[in-house]
């Protein structure tokens, strides 16, 4: 759901389904950082702008630095994909 801009290769993914509510959690591992998305949920949008379909999805992600370098992410960091017939599109 969310992409982050890394020189790294990911050594795992996880992903783990409740089937209560449909939570789902998942993590991302590099050699310097540990990614998981916590939440994502569609809310109204805070300003006057509306976005194209009307919908802002918030996401909650939780970073953990696993290296020795500070880490620095800015919200440009991250981009939204959807899966369009086996292709990645940004969203």
């Amino acid at each position: 759901m969310s992409a982050c801009k890394s020189l790294e290769s990911t050594k795992e993914v996880k992903q783990e389904s409740a089937s209560k509510g449909q939570k789902e959690e998942k993590n991302q591992k590099s050699k310097s950082y540990e990614m998981t998305l916590e939440s994502a949920e569609y809310t109204l949008p805070e300003r006057d702008s509306t976005p194209l379909n009307g919908r802002v999805l918030k996401g909650k992600v939780g970073i953990k630095n696993i290296g020795k370098e500070a880490l620095r992410f800015s919200p440009d960091d991250f981009a939204l994909y959807v899966k369009n017939e086996n292709v990645f599109e940004i969203w």
